[in-house]
């Protein structure tokens, strides 16, 4: 089944469970965001691979987006004086875009083809100073600051925490996002981890 939904290209990476903050100031992204917190819904956070954020950067043949997202839902907002927002998003459901384009307020759509959820496989030993690390790194005030509910820790969510919230660069986060075995996601990282410890 394909859904119609719109788009917001960053140069991150959101994973589902993951959480980011993003500052909205464009028009069409605060239009999006007004519709989002209307109608209870979300957009899809997509890697943006050439090109620029903002739209006065680049024109429509500059921007590259990359074949797999991440659906989002808004779970906190702050406003400014000067009308931009501060939002907190949370990375949902993966998709796979089958088609885009760009509305004359220059907002992106896409048609998307949803992925299915991975498999809630529980945690071996094998991976126990993984999820260590990972409460290491949830202390963070940075991360602090994003409010996380303690997440049900299987192999699925393991990875995709790690894989958003470790240095890894966006090339690499965006390889993790894409593979569709959780076990291997966490071998690569256990891999990365392996490689700057030596």
């Amino acid at each position: 089944m394909l859904d119609t939904i719109p788009l917001f290209p960053i140069a991150a990476v959101l994973f589902p469970y993951g959480r980011m903050p993003l500052k909205i100031f464009e028009p069409r992204y605060l239009d999006l965001v007004s519709s989002c917190l209307k109608g209870d819904s979300g957009f899809g956070v997509v890697h943006l691979q050439e090109g620029h954020e903002v739209s006065a950067a680049s024109s429509e043949s500059e921007i590259k987006l990359a074949n797999i997202g991440t659906y989002a839902k808004i779970i906190d907002f702050d406003g400014f004086s000067d009308g931009s927002l501060r939002a907190t998003i949370e990375g949902r459901s993966k998709f796979q875009i089958v088609s885009s384009w760009q509305e004359k307020n220059l907002l992106y759509r896409a048609e998307v083809k949803w992925i299915d959820d991975e498999e809630a496989a529980p945690l071996s030993d094998r991976f126990s100073e993984l999820e260590v690390l990972l409460s290491q790194l949830m202390e963070h005030p940075q991360l602090r600051q994003l409010n996380f509910d303690a997440p049900i820790i299987d192999v699925s969510t393991l990875g995709f925490l790690l894989s958003q919230f470790l240095p890894i660069g966006t090339a690499s986060q965006y390889e993790y996002l894409s593979l569709e075995e959780p076990l291997v996601r966490l071998e690569k990282i256990s891999k990365y981890l392996d490689e700057i410890s030596s």
